[in-house]
């Protein structure tokens, strides 16, 4: 059966009416594991004993010249130790790599009960699919340390961002599709897309991390991004829990 709604549009009647306390506490849950990645993190690199790329002897953790993945060693530059460090990144990234899941699954619950276009759904179904294999991309780097299996980390970090800048591209498509979500999610993956398509940029045709100022820059560019892409799905988790309410619906 067809439901359609305020705006003209078909919805599924299967999918239109999640169960809405569900969505909001998924949700809840995904901006939760984007604050303790957050805390993780930083713990962890409060017990990194020290060592980086250009400085092996370094102490503590250099906040513009150690990489994310320098966390998740098991040995630093300098030789030393680093389990407590490794395991709370590995840790990081398997929650935020559910957490991105989680997110991708449940918004695609949430779009369903907007009317769109047959192409807004093709392009929400395509966006969940390649949403979910960032997810993926993202949990590996937690379990491929950098000083072990450099090849697979590589393939899993770079793999993470160039599979979510695609994901978030086929979104906004989806989205301007589809007039009534929240207009907020535009400007908040319109951000996040300058800044990723930079980086990204920057992995691609930047200076390598063999000096000490290639290294501070692509340190940074990585931190930014980090951040900027927990602080995306954060800042959509938040705003969508806000939004959920059933739409306007009238049986076709």
């Amino acid at each position: 059966m067809a439901l359609t709604t305020q705006h003209g549009h078909a919805v599924d009647s299967a999918q239109a009416l999640p169960d809405i306390s569900q969505l909001r506490r998924v949700f809840g849950i995904v901006a939760g594991i984007c604050l303790l990645f957050i805390v993780f993190t930083t713990t962890a690199m409060m017990l990194y004993p020290g060592g980086t790329g250009p400085i092996a002897t370094s102490h503590g953790y250099q906040f513009f010249v150690n990489f994310f993945s320098d966390l998740g060693r098991t040995r630093t530059q300098s030789g030393a130790t680093n389990y407590p460090s490794m395991l709370l990144f590995d840790s990081a990234m398997l929650a935020v790599g559910g957490g991105a899941a989680a997110f991708f699954g449940a918004f695609a619950r949430y779009f369903a009960m907007h009317g769109t276009t047959l192409w807004g759904r093709r392009l929400n179904r395509a966006a969940t699919s390649v949403g979910m294999l960032s997810a993926v991309f993202f949990a590996g780097v937690g379990v491929t340390p950098s000083n072990l299996i450099m090849p697979a980390h590589l393939v899993a970090s770079q793999g993470a961002f160039y599979l979510l800048l695609a994901a978030v591209l086929l979104e906004i498509a989806a989205i301007r599709r589809t007039p009534s979500l929240p207009s907020a999610l535009l400007w908040i993956n319109g951000a996040f897309v300058f800044v990723l398509v930079g980086y990204v940029g920057l992995m691609t045709f930047g200076p390598t991390a063999n000096t000490l100022l290639g290294d501070e820059i692509n340190v940074t560019a990585q931190k930014i991004i980090v951040y900027a892409a927990v602080a995306t799905i954060f800042a959509q988790a938040m705003l969508l829990r806000l939004h959920l309410l059933r739409p306007r619906a009238v049986p076709a």
